[in-house]
Order: structure tokens, then sequence, then C-alpha cells
């Protein structure tokens, strides 16, 4: 099935894109016959091999990319990350087109943060692609939707801590200093718990690329890795650890608050957990040092108990 199917994963995209519910059957087809096909590269090759690695590998990634853009289903959208995932350890010029995606959703998240922010800007916001204006709100809505599906496979942020985290950051600041001061705040409850798990998955991509740096654990050897950006890391964790304490103790909406629960849980995870397996390489390599770990201060560690 996987050698009838994978050459024309293209056009079954393609000829899919306008019935919402083919779309999602095509991209769950797609995924799975890229999931085999990476399966059996793993395990030594099988008659699989080649079916879209290099240059085949290219149009699959364009024609997931063009879906993952255009298509609001976000079953759809999990399938097509996950088959991008997937492409990535196949075909070295999916790359590219991965990367693409996530500049040009990274772009936008970018220009539309800070309508949503404390400060907002005098201009008006850049309309949508067929010239029509759209909310501020729910543009960014659906830009980070579609970066917290796709930061599951690749680094979104483009290790830009100084940039896009921060901005999410900021984002999430301004809601938990609204909700303090017992302020409604411009970012809304879905936009919050959206960006929360947007910032854990990033953060924790960056924790596995400053904590083991050569090699690359495999889960991000594809993702673009600045260690400049990387110094930088400690301090973001650190910030997020307060937003996400001060959203536990004052935010209003309990899915709001559960969120923060959940991602203040899965950083602190994920930062134990690769300084484990970093330790462990580290060790393998002849070398003592310990790698770096997230620690809970006593103000998070309190609210999460409280909330619990």
């Amino acid at each position: 099935a996987a050698r009838t199917f994978a050459p024309h994963i293209p056009s079954l995209l393609l000829v899919c894109q306008a019935e919402p519910t083919a779309v999602s059957r095509a991209a769950a087809l797609c995924r799975h016959i890229l999931r085999h096909s990476t399966a059996r590269q793993r395990g030594g090759g099988g008659r699989c091999d080649g079916l879209v690695s290099g240059p085949p590998g290219e149009p699959a990634a364009q024609a997931l990319k063009t879906m993952f853009l255009r298509q609001p289903d976000p079953e759809a959208l999990e399938h097509a990350a996950e088959a991008l995932a997937y492409l990535l350890d196949l075909s070295g010029n999916a790359r590219p087109v991965v990367q693409e995606l996530a500049c040009s959703l990274h772009t936008s998240f970018l220009e539309l943060a800070p309508y949503l922010s404390a400060e907002q800007p005098a201009s008006p916001p850049p309309p949508d692609s067929d010239g029509s204006p759209i909310p501020p709100a729910d543009a960014l809505l659906a830009a980070a939707i579609r970066l917290r599906i796709l930061a599951k496979a690749f680094d979104v942020s483009l290790c830009n801590i100084q940039g896009f985290d921060a901005a999410v950051l900021g984002l999430l600041d301004d809601r938990a200093n609204a909700a303090s001061n017992g302020q409604e705040s411009t970012i809304s409850a879905q936009l919050a718990t959206t960006l929360l798990e947007l910032l854990v998955l990033t953060l924790t991509r960056h924790i596995v690329a400053y904590s083991q740096r050569d090699p690359l654990a495999r889960c991000v050897v594809h993702d673009p890795v600045n260690q400049e950006e990387l110094k930088l890391l400690p301090t973001a964790c650190q910030d997020f650890s307060l937003v996400t304490a001060t959203l536990l103790k004052c935010d209003p909406n309990p899915h709001v608050r559960s969120a923060a629960f959940a991602a203040s849980i899965a950083l602190f995870a994920g930062s134990w957990n690769a300084s484990q397996f970093a330790r462990d390489a580290l060790q393998g390599q002849g070398a003592q040092q310990n790698p770096w770990v997230l620690e809970m201060s006593e103000d998070l560690g309190t609210s999460l108990c409280g909330h619990l």
C-alpha cells in the first residue's frame, strides 16, 4: 500500500482540498504512509526505501504545507504536522519547505501580536489574503493554533527566544497582569490556553537542544539552533514560571488555570527528562558535567498545590 500511495501524496492532497472530510482522511492516510516508511527506514530498510526520500520528498512537503495553510480543521492540521515530522526524517528536501512554513506563520504572529498587547500600534492590522479586514484577535488565534500544532514537529520559534518566545510570554503576561488587577484582558481564554501550550512546546525543544548540543538529540535534529539565543533559556523558563504562577492564582477562567497547571508540570517534567538523557549521553562520552535543569520556585509550587 505504501508503494502504491506514496508517489501520489501531492495529487491526493490537491484533489481533496475542497472537501473538509476528504482532506482530513487524506492527511491521515499520508501520515500513516510516511510513518510506515520512516519505521522501515529506521528498521534497516525494505521495499519502502526511496519512495519519498531525496527530491521526491519536496512535492509531498509542498502539498502538506499548502494544506496546512488553507484548512481550518484542527484534526486535519494535526495529521499534516505529524506527516511533516516523518517527512523530515525521510527527505532532506523537506526541511526548507517546513522551515518556510514555520517562518511564514512566525512572521504573521509577530506582526499581529502587538495589536493585542498592552501598547497597541497606531497603524491598522494587515488585511486577509483576499484584502478584506480581519479582527486581529481572530487572525492571531488562527496563527497561534497552527504554530502550536506545527511546534510538535519543528521549532516554530526558529530559536528566536528574544523575539518570538518573548512575544508569546508578553501576551500571557498581559493577561496575568489584567487578572491580578481584576481587569478584563484583550487576550481571550482560548488564545491564552493555546499560547501556554505553544510556549511549552518551543521551550521544551530549546531545553533539549540546550542540554544535549553535540550531537543534537534526534527529536530536535531538524530544528534551527542558535547557541547565543539558547543562553537566554534559563531566564525565559523562569519568566514563564512567574507568569503561570500568577495565572494559577488570579485568572478567573478555570480552563486557563488548568492550562497553566498542565503547562508548568509539562515544562518541569521535560526539563528533568532532558537533563537525564543528556547526562547519560555525556557520561557515555566520558564527560562528568551535570546538565542544567529547571528549578521550581516556592511561589509556583504553592500555586500548583493550591490548584490541585
